[in-house]
């Protein structure tokens, strides 16, 4: 059985009338076609589906959504805190070309995980006094604590924690953090120890 398929969508054709004859054993239907004048060469229909899909894309540009170097520079803070505190433990220098890649970084890690800045801001401030500690995953860049987030926010839930002993991990005195040592003392950064 041969079929003949009509083109559908913009340039449909209408049926206006309908006949079926039979003659020796076979079935003809003769349509009458509203006519309508599709366009008539291919370069025609090339140019009028191009034109609808531009018109959606510009449609879809004209949003009111802050652009991507806007939405960065939100978290450019924490990513020169990153750079700062890598910078006094690393003795390592970065340009402001890096420190925006890692700002990039951290938004990614805010909008496409879903991390509020505030909790990526206390994770940065915890890293900072806790830099080259035991069990605290190496943070090298942007790209690196987007990748290591959860484990270094681990590391900061197992800090608060204290030891087998009861004894805690870190004490604060007059502002200062006095953290527990394999001796069993406490010990600021520069080495001095927190007598009780």
């Amino acid at each position: 059985m041969e079929r003949t398929k009509f083109p559908q969508g913009k340039y449909a054709l209408k049926i206006i009338e309908a006949k079926a004859y039979k003659i020796s054993g076979k079935i003809f239907i003769k349509l009458q076609l509203e006519e309508h004048q599709p366009p008539t060469t291919l370069r025609q229909i090339y140019i009028n589906k191009n034109k609808t899909l531009s018109e959606g894309v510009l449609k879809k540009k004209n949003t009111n959504r802050p652009t991507l170097k806007e939405r960065n520079r939100k978290f450019l803070p924490l990513a020169q805190q990153l750079a700062k505190t890598i910078q006094s433990s690393k003795n390592m220098k970065y340009t402001a070309r890096q420190i925006q890649q890692w700002s990039d970084e951290i938004r990614r890690l805010s909008e496409m995980n879903g991390i509020d800045y505030e909790r990526i801001e206390k994770v940065l401030d915890w890293y900072e006094d806790n830099i080259g500690g035991e069990y605290v995953p190496v943070i090298e860049s942007g790209y690196s604590l987007r990748q290591k987030f959860q484990k270094l926010e681990s590391a900061v839930e197992r800090d608060k924690r204290p030891n087998l002993n009861g004894v805690p991990k870190v004490k604060y005195i007059d502002n200062m953090a006095y953290y527990l040592c394999s001796d069993g003392k406490h010990r600021n950064k520069a080495g001095a120890i927190h007598v009780d």
